[in-house]
């Protein structure tokens, strides 16, 4: 049975364009957005409709005109009249779009957006604890802070404890910035940063392996790319083998795991089993007999959270699929 990926994703990436707010906000929150506005910049190298660069750079615009201060990415969300969380994973999500429309927006927008991600990966680096971990920002729960517990205070405050989704969320744009300066500091913290995702993250699954293909596609470093890539092996491979359901678990998020197993296949090693999960993951994401197809949800006109989640994660995947490198390549040096 023939399944056609790119049909497919034209159908998701026509429903972004067409569902895009005129303040640039595509789904709500900025993390999926993000994906969404990748997806859109693959199909306009592909197709040359200026429709979906378009959207892609309202979104980016969007993002800017709204950065905190400080430099932190609102998420979208979190915004409250006690004052407002910002964290850092999400940031550095967002950050993961805007750092591929550097090499997209007309030049003389480019140092907006360089100044955008210099003010965030600031933001970030003021969260950075002695033993070189990151905490989560500033924060209303108290889960994510060494008080622990269900608490939620009246006003933000700053987290001073340290998460591995922290660092994973946030490496792969940590990878393309430090790609995108050449600075010898940048480099080197992307590097210690996947260390620590390599030491604390034990999955390469979902948006954790989307940090580990970045990681591995954007840090010249042969003993970390090898380890990123035996990590990828490893924990990787055998999700996506999984039957049960991993192209739409964790609320629509694994669905980004198409990217990084398509990237496994066609950068790393064209192994049998990432072919399969590639083939298991786009009959499931995009043929019309598949209960979970995307055309489904497209088709309800109105997606949930989860939904949304769906549609963008899935959409950076089958682009992945169906042109190598099509969510990563233009990362201005």
């Amino acid at each position: 049975m023939r399944v056609d990926a790119m049909g497919m994703l034209t159908r998701v990436c026509d429903f972004f364009v067409e569902m895009q707010g005129p303040d640039g906000v595509i789904t709500g929150p900025g993390f999926v957005d993000e994906r969404a506005a990748r997806a859109l910049l693959a199909m306009y190298d592909m197709t040359g409709k200026r429709a979906y660069l378009n959207a892609a750079i309202r979104w980016g615009d969007n993002e800017i005109a709204m950065q905190r201060e400080d430099g932190g990415y609102r998420m979208g969300y979190g915004i409250t009249s006690r004052g407002e969380a910002c964290y850092v994973a999400d940031g550095g999500e967002i950050a993961i779009g805007m750092a591929r429309l550097v090499g997209y927006v007309p030049a003389a927008r480019r140092q907006a957006y360089l100044d955008s991600l210099q003010a965030y990966f600031d933001y970030r680096e003021s969260f950075r604890l002695p033993d070189g971990t990151i905490t989560v920002g500033w924060i209303f729960h108290e889960q994510f802070s060494q008080v622990g517990g269900e608490g939620t205070r009246e006003a933000p405050f700053r987290s001073d404890k340290s998460f591995p989704w922290v660092g994973s969320c946030s490496l792969a744009s940590t990878s393309a910035w430090q790609a995108i300066t050449g600075r010898p500091e940048d480099r080197e913290m992307a590097i210690a940063d996947a260390r620590w995702y390599l030491r604390d993250v034990p999955s390469a699954v979902s948006v954790s392996g989307e940090a580990a293909q970045w990681a591995h596609y954007f840090i010249d470093d042969a003993a970390l790319r090898a380890d990123l890539a035996q990590r990828m092996k490893a924990t990787l491979l055998p999700s996506a083998l999984n039957t049960r359901g991993w192209w739409y678990a964790s609320g629509g998020r694994s669905a980004v795991t198409l990217s990084a197993v398509a990237y496994y296949y066609s950068q790393i090693e064209p192994a049998p089993e990432a072919l399969a999960g590639m083939a298991r993951g786009i009959y499931r994401m995009a043929s019309p007999h598949s209960p979970a197809s995307m055309d489904t949800v497209i088709g309800e006109g109105h997606p949930d959270g989860d939904e949304w989640r769906y549609l963008a994660y899935g959409a950076v995947g089958l682009a992945e699929v169906v042109e190598p490198l099509s969510t990563m390549r233009e990362i201005a040096p």
